[in-house]
């Protein structure tokens, strides 16, 4: 036991390219299961990625809305909208969500550029953090700054 009897924070940073990262999570998420469900006083912490779908409030939505419709009206998109056949600068707000207490606003952000590898590995990564927290573990998620990279 590391440390026993203190409070211990684990992070699931690790990245590798293509069904590698799937692995590396898989890893990631085993020992954050087992260290939260064995160790008492453990806490998770994770980096999302700003490229996914994430819940957003009503004012960032309605905002959304505005600055596509502003943005979508310039020469250079409309140009670039017919190029690519409609596949290209797309509105990435979502129809809301109902539920109780009112409606769920999203933003969908996810680059496919990126893959579905990517985008499974980060969803396991949300899902640990959910479950951990519901079973009363402390959890960070924080979305990462956006970065260039090859993919993005």
């Amino acid at each position: 036991d590391l440390y026993p009897g203190k409070s211990f924070t684990v992070g699931s940073y690790a990245y590798l390219n293509g069904a590698l990262h799937v692995q590396v999570s898989l890893a990631m998420d085993a020992i954050c299961r087992d260290l939260s469900t064995k160790r008492k006083g453990t806490s998770l912490a994770y980096l999302c990625t700003p490229t996914d779908l994430h819940l957003v409030p009503k004012e960032a939505y309605e905002a959304s809305l505005e600055e596509y419709k502003t943005y979508s009206k310039k020469l250079y998109c409309i140009i670039m909208s017919i190029l690519g056949r409609g596949k290209l600068l797309r509105k990435n707000a979502r129809t809301p969500i109902p539920g109780e207490g009112g409606d769920f606003y999203t933003v969908n952000g996810i680059s496919v550029a990126q893959g579905p590898n990517y985008a499974l590995a980060k969803r396991m990564q949300h899902w640990r953090a959910i479950v951990a927290r519901s079973e009363g573990c402390i959890v960070s998620s924080n979305i990462a700054p956006a970065t260039s990279t090859v993919s993005v």
